[in-house]
């Protein structure tokens, strides 16, 4: 049995060349954390296959009951110490939802960022590694498949 969870696909222009034809394309997926109080507003999740681990801005993972692993500066695109990010990698619960209310609860080991200036990324480990990947962005339809 399984449980496939529709994506949001956005394609938007990019502001700063619009004039030469560029052009951002996202696709999304909403996670909701737990809290006291039950679980968060929705949040709109990159899902970025080219990401080995999910990140988590503070503001998200700070709420929740995590375990933290080990913290590190954690490098990407460019490899200059200045522009390392602070991490702990962490174990963390989340709900995927779709807008058809769809939810599927899974316990993963993500990147927990020690500040709000990154985006929420959902990567491979534990996640999209974990299931199939239906894209087809010439008509904007997107899928995740999981087992359950």
């Amino acid at each position: 049995m399984s449980i496939r969870l529709a994506l949001t696909v956005k394609r938007l222009p990019d502001l700063e060349l619009i004039d030469h034809g560029f052009w951002l394309q996202r696709v999304l997926c909403d996670l909701r954390f737990p809290s006291s109080a039950g679980l968060t507003d929705p949040y709109p999740a990159i899902v970025d296959t080219g990401a080995p681990t999910s990140i988590i801005p503070r503001s998200l993972w700070s709420r929740t009951t995590v375990r933290r692993l080990k913290s590190f500066p954690l490098q990407g695109l460019v490899a200059r110490k200045e522009c390392a990010v602070s991490v702990t990698a962490g174990i963390i619960s989340a709900v995927l939802q779709d807008a058809h209310g769809r939810q599927l609860r899974r316990t993963f080991r993500a990147y927990l960022a020690q500040h709000d200036e990154v985006p929420l990324i959902l990567g491979m480990q534990d996640l999209l590694a974990e299931a199939k990947l239906f894209l087809d962005l010439k008509v904007q339809a997107a899928w995740l498949e999981f087992r359950t």
